[in-house]
């Protein structure tokens, strides 16, 4: 049986032409779940993220997060 949420979902977007491509989509709604995704290091920070967030940590990698996490960790 579905989730109320997956099913108005489902009642929303089903219709929607829109092609999403050959990749798969997971939909991530759990504070948890989102904190496990962001902190995995196979998390893809696409253009699509960047234009999301800015480029602020959650866009960022390498030595340019690590100078942006001290920053911040300061606070």
């Amino acid at each position: 049986m579905r989730s109320m949420i997956v099913q108005q979902l489902l009642d929303v977007h089903a219709s929607d032409p829109r092609p999403e491509g050959p990749g798969r989509r997971l939909l991530v709604v759990g504070a948890e779940d989102v904190g496990a995704v962001l902190h995995s290091s196979r998390f893809q920070r696409t253009d699509f993220v960047r234009q999301l967030s800015g480029a602020g940590l959650l866009a960022t990698d390498g030595d340019l997060w690590r100078e942006r996490r001290r920053i911040v960790q300061k606070s």
